[in-house]
């Protein structure tokens, strides 16, 4: 067999808020992690969306990091490398339980045979995951935790190196006035995710302009308006679809997507439910939703772009590593963005490299 599925954790209880450390002590080269968390849901009032409840996933290797991202991150980038939806079933119904997966790519895709995580490259390799039921869902009152990974198996490999992504730069959104941060330009580019996220906000209402330039401006290499970019990047990779469950009554109730702008809804009964349903404002991962009856249980089809509110830019064929961005004869790299005028305290913005690091 050239492939296997390892259980790196068993399913076990995650009830209580902690940050759970895994020893990556396999011996194989591993292409991907996929990490599992269901949260059982404690009422039928959404909390927040449902991928909150693991707020960070750090691949560590003592005091080097070598993945670190939160749970919105990591799903972000899921779906710009893989341009297809993640499999999750974001529900917000009491008692039923609300599903998410959060897979770390080491690898262009599965199996990879050029790039991957090799265990053995590193002294003391470990998986952290942060996590409480509590932050997604409805008020989540039990938890479980999972992960497994793509590992290679009789088919030999020797990869020249691994996908690295992590959260390179956070801050507080200004008003209307520019963050510019510095870059590092140890490893080559192949995306950057600039991430900011408000209920019932596009991103572009959050962040205006965005410049991406080396050497003092020498080379500019992106300058536009997000609005813009988001119709020249975000639609290369397709709309994000997915499906959610809730239960409304005759007031509006808020329920959380993972797509944030640019969003169609469709809402219909479900599980023998004939009321009638509305939607409005699905923008910021963020829907108001009215139901004709008390209780009364939907099903919403949503399809959108910027997932968790990012904004992807990818740097050249992300299947050719020849093509992307090699940073090493840059001297410097500069990010700068605009924010919007009239945000609110709290407004954030982060973004995330994912870069290739060889051995």
């Amino acid at each position: 067999m050239n492939y296997r599925l390892a259980q790196v954790l068993a399913e076990e209880a995650a009830n209580t808020a902690a940050t759970k450390t895994i020893d990556l002590n396999m011996s194989d080269p591993v292409s991907a992690l996929s990490i599992f968390f269901r949260g059982q849901n404690n009422g039928d009032t959404p909390t927040a969306h449902p991928a909150k409840m693991v707020s960070k996933i750090e691949v560590v290797d003592g005091s080097d990091v070598l993945m670190s991202l939160s749970g919105m991150q990591a799903q972000a980038l899921d779906f710009y490398h893989n341009s297809r939806p993640l499999g999750n079933k974001p529900m917000y119904t009491d008692d039923d339980w609300t599903r998410q997966v959060f897979t770390l790519f080491f690898g262009r895709s599965i199996n990879d045979p050029v790039f991957a995580f090799d265990p053995k490259k590193f002294k003391n390799p470990q998986l952290k995951i942060t996590h409480n039921k509590a932050l997604g869902g409805s008020a989540c009152d039990a938890g479980y935790l999972q992960v497994w990974a793509h590992c290679f198996d009789e088919k030999l490999i020797s990869p020249v190196g691994f996908l690295m992504a992590k959260d390179v730069y956070s801050y507080a959104l200004g008003n209307g006035t520019y963050e510019h941060i510095d870059l590092p330009t140890d490893h080559p580019y192949r995306m950057m995710l600039i991430r900011s996220l408000k209920a019932t906000a596009a991103i572009w209402e959050l962040f205006d302009q965005v410049k991406l330039s080396s050497d003092q401006d020498k080379h500019v290499i992106i300058d536009g308006g997000v609005e813009e970019l988001l119709k020249l990047l975000d639609t290369k990779f397709g709309p994000y679809t997915e499906t959610i469950q809730g239960r409304v009554g005759g007031g509006a109730v808020g329920h959380y997507l993972t797509p944030t702008s640019n969003c169609n809804a469709t809402i219909i009964g479900y599980g023998g439910t004939r009321d009638y349903f509305a939607g409005y404002q699905p923008w910021g991962g963020y829907i108001e939703t009215y139901g004709s009856a008390a209780l009364a249980r939907f099903q919403c089809i949503m399809h959108g772009y910027a997932p968790h509110g990012a904004l992807c830019i990818p740097f050249g064929d992300l299947n050719d590593p020849d093509d992307w961005f090699d940073v090493a004869a840059v001297g410097s790299l500069r990010l700068r963005i605009l924010s919007e005028s009239g945000l609110t305290t709290g407004d954030t913005c982060d973004v995330v490299l994912q870069q290739l690091r060889n051995y």
